[in-house]
């Protein structure tokens, strides 16, 4: 999966690994190596060790948030910048990241703008998980997806006519991967308006 005009950089692969990316903003920006090359490149690892790899190689432009897990049921939040990074494990088999930089050293690299967007659906969508601890199927995922509390900052995100035109944000699409199966569920645009639909590998 991608929007245009972007590399195909988010999805999962035959050996069962599995890469979504989020957006992050540090003031360490160079020339170097464009972040989506990194995630693409995830998506060519046969481990889920390689993959973590993969998003540290050198000469990183700038930073992006990777998701990674594997079908084992192993995860890890990947946080870079173009000169820092961290690893979170996924510690009760899932893990929550949205816009922002969660790790102290790379908080303190992040550029001044305005996170509430982002740290209200990083809050909601937490509580929406450990509520439903034990019974997460599809469908609760998806309605998790479609959520709209705390609109216009909510994890379905609508464009906003009001903000100014540089920060109106829209989801684009989403998705749902079952890497033991080898599968993935998508939606384009606002998955409220939208319906999923199941690609095999």
């Amino acid at each position: 999966m991608t929007y245009g005009p972007l590399l195909v950089n988010i999805g999962l692969n035959e050996a069962g690994i599995g890469v979504a990316i989020n957006s992050v903003f540090a003031s360490d920006t160079r020339i170097g190596v464009p972040r989506v090359l990194y995630s693409r490149a995830v998506l060519k690892a046969q481990s889920i060790e390689e993959a973590i790899q993969t998003c540290l190689l050198q000469k990183r432009a700038g930073g992006y948030h990777y998701l990674l897990a594997d079908a084992q049921g192993r995860s890890y939040s990947v946080e870079t910048s173009a000169s820092h990074h961290h690893v979170h494990p996924g510690e009760r088999g899932w893990l929550v990241h949205t816009n922002h930089y969660l790790s102290t050293e790379l908080r303190a690299l992040e550029t001044k703008r305005d996170l509430r967007n982002s740290q209200l659906r990083f809050q909601h969508a937490l509580q929406l998980l450990e509520s439903q601890l034990g019974s997460l199927d599809l469908e609760s995922l998806q309605n998790l997806l479609r959520d709209h509390a705390n609109a216009p900052n909510s994890i379905c995100e609508h464009e906003d006519p009001t903000a100014p035109p540089h920060q109106r944000f829209l989801t684009l699409f989403s998705m749902i991967m079952d890497l033991t199966q080898g599968l993935m569920w998508a939606a384009p645009g606002p998955p409220c308006q939208g319906t999923y639909t199941a690609y095999p590998l």
